[in-house]
């Protein structure tokens, strides 16, 4: 955890895992994930612990980096001096009242909707993806409004950027297409309306935690004594025929 830091976010989705626990792994699971966000780099050899701490640590990661880059942003703020005071104008006597300029409102509204839009995507995918990309810039704007002008919601933003993440997020290839420039490119519409075939990192772990807890429980079901106690095999004897 960064220095100052007393809080973490887990997210609830997690009970799903820990539902498949038994109470006893559970509680060593919580555990360990305290261990960890308090710096005690702890160390487990329990294969259960591991797997269902995988995703959490990486998820504590993403949330760690997008804090680091806030405060970092804040300190650039106040070495600059903080916010600029804002200065009032004297306004000149003039003998014949000015006119009102006429304001179009519908653009107003509709500039700050698009601002915040953006905003709200862009910080969606830092978090999603533990990347920094800024709201204002050109090459990370741009292309998100181009698809809101198509009629896009920041709703579909959203899936689309799960179902990429999803997709190439653990595949070395493609994952470094997982950007502003390539996911809301022109071919946002086939990304939107495309089948998840495969299970996120996350999803093929729980699988696995799930198969290694049936195996342990029918290891220890196989391993309690009969009530007819130890059988034990009796090697055949064979019979050899004699010819006269």
């Amino acid at each position: 955890m960064a220095n100052g830091k007393k809080s973490f976010i887990l997210y609830c989705d997690l009970i799903h895992t820990v539902n498949e626990l038994p109470d006893d792994k559970a509680g060593e699971l919580f555990k360990h994930i305290l261990s960890y966000v308090n710096d005690e780099n702890p160390v487990t050899d329990d294969l259960i612990t591991k797997i269902a701490f995988q995703p959490i640590k990486q998820q504590l990661k993403r949330d760690l980096k997008k804090y680091e880059g806030y405060i970092d942003k804040q300190r650039e703020n106040g070495a600059k001096g903080g916010r600029p005071k804002k200065t009032q104008k004297t306004q000149p006597f003039i003998s014949k009242p000015k006119k009102a300029d006429s304001v179009n409102v519908t653009d107003t509204v509709n500039d700050t909707v698009t601002v915040n839009d953006i905003k709200e995507i862009v910080n969606y995918l830092n978090v999603r993806l533990g990347t920094n990309y800024k709201h204002n810039s050109k090459a990370t704007a741009d292309p998100i409004k181009a698809r809101l002008n198509d009629g896009y919601t920041v709703d579909d933003f959203k899936t689309v950027i799960d179902k990429k993440a999803n997709e190439w997020e653990s595949d070395a290839k493609f994952s470094k297409f997982l950007r502003p420039s390539t996911l809301f490119s022109p071919k946002f519409e086939s990304y939107l309306n495309q089948v998840e075939a495969t299970e996120s990192r996350e999803e093929q772990l729980d699988v696995e935690l799930l198969k290694h807890l049936k195996n342990v429980r029918s290891e220890s079901d196989n391993s309690k004594p009969s009530i007819f106690g130890r059988v034990s095999t009796v090697p055949k004897i064979g019979t050899r025929k004699t010819t006269d």
